[in-house]
């Protein structure tokens, strides 16, 4: 790209100088390579092809070059086969009599646990069930049966002989998280509006009987291939034979009895890109999270962040191509060594250990960038000008600018100090929330939650400072006199908080994921008045008492909390349950702030405060026993997110009340 010193046209460029313009051009560019790798990385999330496309890919890599697994669980797989069926006098349900046989065998053979993927919900022959019933029961192994939640298609019959069957019998949940879009199933973990006491799945809760810790969030399951022959499953012994079988083929072993007919219960997989693999039965499917889980894998998944900054790299090689003053045919040479390379060290690099590396969008990230850097190079000076003129009249809606005129009659300029307290919100996932809903069910949804939080800010007395997209702002004590200000906001935080959790869970159950809202309060002292010159007015606050409440309400996402107030604001207001997050240094601060959570009310969360209290103590005086302390609440309260956050602290070596926030 060669830079111009010369006006362009009769009259010159408004950019000035040749350094402006190149300057401007720069901009420009680097504003191109962000948009295209911001939209690269939602098609990535929600665009269905570009979704397939690197799910296809990773999984030729999970198939093909996955390091297998040597089975150091112990998990051994007794599959019901078509062999066994032919055996029994009941096919369905499965002969109750030849099941507490196995049982008895395998506990003879001294197996460590019995898993047991067969739904028990009708009965057969009295006296079978209530055999098999007994060698349950009695088992002197750990024993997890399946079980299916409400989605599941049973009469209320079956469900309530299911329960009774398992009365003390250890249960998981069996249904696997099949993706809709592609039929593979590639998810395990809690279900994720599942209430507080809902079963873990079939694998976590046999792992639970054995030690293992469960991830306490939805997980991708890490699939390998078995042994050196890399083999789809573990060893698979036919129910029939087990009587037969060596003691030493079960002994100490993690035993799952499921079903393996060929056209039942099988699922597609990573691992189904290689058709030597092929589908996998469910029980199969237990067996590869039960071992996710109890050693402790995790699926080698690139962050988002890191994703993100690839995407980002991608862009701005494709924009340094173009700049780089080589010939045409050296940088389309080079533009193709630059995609084959990545995909040779993506591919290569998994076998040797490295993160599954995103392939389609970077190189989609990087070809578009490319053209489009140079279709904008390429265009004249002038031309550029009246694009970025258009771009910049979108910005600004003229009609929002004469009604403010209009408005100035009301107001003068001018500002006053006033002590006030502040609220900001925000609703999380906003933007995704904005590129997954349809415009026609977008916007009266975003209408009814703005009207929601408005109205219960004006039932409080605030006054509403702007709305920006989903976020509202308020103040408290202006223009009138206000004494209570501060206890007037955190009952209108409490309030919105009781409101968007509502609204969030019925609009959940409506098929449409609404995230949670975030609110941060602070008071303190700021100038209020009208800014915006002779032309705009807007009557705002300024000073660094609001860019602390905007900072409260962003800290939320890291304490894990809905509702951070300072103490500042919890020192004026009524006394309400809350607990203290610690001293606080936001960034871009030096001096630490107190800051406090508050509950919900009622308080349904079974958060034990006491508890807490005591474990918050003990981050002064013994960090050990600290992270016990938030281990065993965040045991009891998988979802509070402050107990969550405090033990993470501690696991990374930080200890005491004081907390540095590196991020906004």
């Amino acid at each position: 790209m060669q830079w111009s010193k010369t006006k362009i046209g009769a009259t010159g460029t408004p950019f000035g100088d040749a350094p402006r313009r190149k300057w401007v051009d720069g901009v420009v560019l680097v504003l191109i390579g962000l948009l295209i790798a911001g939209a690269c990385d939602v098609a990535t999330r929600f665009v269905p092809f570009v979704k397939a496309g690197e799910a296809l890919l990773a999984d030729l890599r999970i198939a093909y070059l996955s390091p297998p697994q040597s089975n150091g669980a112990g998990i051994v797989v007794i599959g019901i086969d078509e062999t066994t069926l032919g055996r029994l006098s009941h096919r369905s349900p499965i002969d109750r009599a030849f099941l507490a046989d196995l049982i008895d065998h395998l506990v003879t053979a001294q197996v460590r646990a019995i898993g047991l993927d067969i739904l028990f919900d009708q009965s057969t022959e009295p006296a079978e069930d209530a055999r098999l019933r007994r060698a349950l029961a009695t088992a002197p192994v750990p024993v997890v049966a399946a079980w299916v939640g409400d989605g599941a298609a049973q009469t209320a019959e079956q469900r309530a002989f299911m329960a009774a069957f398992l009365d003390g019998v250890g249960k998981g949940e069996a249904n696997l998280w099949t993706d809709q879009s592609f039929g593979i199933v590639r998810w395990s973990g809690p279900r994720s509006a599942a209430p507080a006491d809902a079963l873990p799945g079939f694998a976590a809760a046999l792992a639970k009987t054995l030690g293992g810790e469960p991830p306490d969030r939805r997980f991708q399951i890490d699939y390998r291939p078995v042994g050196p022959k890399r083999s789809m499953t573990f060893p698979v012994y036919p129910a029939f034979a087990v009587p037969a079988l060596p003691p030493a083929w079960l002994k100490d072993k993690i035993v799952l009895v499921g079903t393996t007919l060929p056209d039942q219960d099988r699922h597609r997989t990573p691992l189904s890109v290689d058709p030597a693999l092929g589908a996998m039965h469910g029980i199969q499917i237990h067996a590869q999270i039960l071992a996710h889980i109890l050693e402790n894998r995790h699926f080698p998944m690139v962050q988002s962040r890191y994703h993100f900054a690839i995407l980002l790299a991608a862009a701005a090689l494709g924009i340094v191509l173009v700049v780089v003053p080589l010939q045409l045919a050296l940088k389309v040479a080079g533009a193709v060594a630059l995609v084959l390379g990545y995909w040779f060290v993506a591919f290569a690099g998994f076998g040797e250990g490295l993160a599954l590396l995103p392939l389609f969008a970077p190189s989609a990230a990087f070809a578009a960038t490319l053209g489009a850097a140079s279709a904008v190079v390429g265009r004249r000076q002038r031309a550029e000008r009246r694009f970025i003129r258009r771009v910049f009249g979108q910005y600004v809606s003229p009609n929002v600018v004469d009604r403010l005129i209009a408005d100035a009659a009301h107001f003068k300029l001018g500002g006053e100090r006033r002590h006030m307290t502040f609220l900001f919100t925000d609703l999380a996932g906003f933007t995704a929330l904005t590129e997954a809903t349809p415009p026609e069910i977008f916007q009266p949804l975003l209408n009814r939650y703005l009207d929601g939080m408005i109205s219960i800010a004006l039932e409080h007395d605030g006054t509403i400072d702007k709305v920006v997209g989903d976020a509202v702002v308020v103040f408290f004590g202006a223009p009138a006199d206000q004494p209570d200000h501060a206890e007037c906001a955190v009952a209108c935080g409490m309030a919105m908080d009781r409101f968007a959790g509502e609204f969030a869970a019925q609009r959940t159950a409506e098929g449409i994921p609404l995230g949670l809202t975030r609110i941060g309060i602070h008071s303190g002292e700021a100038t209020i008045g009208n800014f915006g010159g002779s032309q705009f007015f807007d009557y705002t606050a300024h000073g660094d008492t609001v860019n602390t409440a905007a900072r409260l309400e962003s800290a939320n996402k890291h304490f894990g909390t809905r509702l951070c107030v300072s103490e500042a604001t919890i020192n004026q207001a009524a006394p309400r349950p809350h607990r203290e997050i610690g001293a606080v240094v936001l960034k871009g601060k030096t001096d630490a702030l107190r800051l406090f959570a508050l509950a919900p009310v009622p308080d349904e969360s079974g958060i034990d405060f006491e508890a807490y209290q005591v474990a918050f103590a003990l981050l002064e005086s013994d960090p050990t026993a600290a992270r016990e302390a938030f281990a065993q609440l965040a045991t009891q309260v998988p979802l509070d997110g402050l107990a969550n956050f405090h033990k993470s602290r501690l696991d990374d070596g930080e200890t005491g009340q004081r907390i540095v926030l590196a991020e906004k």
